[in-house]
């Protein structure tokens, strides 16, 4: 629903900003489309959570052309370095059991504030980890798909979200997805 690109934008867009890589998401479909609301969502949810392990938007707005009905949503955040682990882990590049381990529990400290926060992310999976092995970094990417509780619950019930490997069995069963959701998938 979304495309991400990396940027630099001028000192004229972003002010006092460093050298750290960027990236642009922007949504594919224009208003009124659910596309365009889910990106809307997404910097909600984030801008919430505020997290070292999450992207965090600085800047984000909607635009639109005279020739094309609609606006396009989009938000620009500090991209993080590093692969995924769906790209990591391989039997020819096993990642120790420490590694694992610190990066779980970086991956469980941002589900603890989302959480709490009553969100979701309902799509924890290998490819949205990015792990920087020089820095040892972690980040939890592709919020596309977080909600609360209360506006998950007024989804179309026959409307089930996520990766199908990593969905609970509740989720799959059509149960109102919930922080365990996310448990399970990590």
């Amino acid at each position: 629903y979304a495309s991400v690109l990396s940027v630099k934008p001028s000192e004229e867009i972003l002010p006092n900003q460093t050298d750290e890589p960027l990236a642009l998401k922007v949504s594919r479909f224009r208003a009124p489309t659910e596309p365009y609301y889910r990106l809307k969502l997404e910097v909600s949810a984030l801008e919430q959570v505020n997290h070292p392990n999450a992207p965090v938007p600085l800047l984000h707005g909607v635009f639109g052309r005279e020739r094309v009905a609609g606006e396009v949503c989009y938000y620009l955040y500090k991209a993080f370095h590093g692969y995924s682990l769906k790209q990591l882990i391989a039997p020819d590049f096993p990642l120790s059991w420490q590694t694992s381990a610190d990066i779980a529990i970086k991956i469980c400290d941002v589900l603890e504030k989302a959480h709490a926060l009553e969100f979701v992310h309902r799509d924890v999976k290998p490819g949205n980890i990015i792990y920087d092995q020089e820095s040892g970094k972690v980040g939890l990417v592709d919020w596309g798909l977080a909600m609360t509780y209360q506006v998950i619950g007024r989804e179309d019930e026959n409307s089930v979200y996520g990766t199908a490997y990593y969905m609970s069995p509740e989720s799959i069963r059509g149960e109102v997805p919930d922080q365990r959701h996310d448990i399970f998938a990590l």
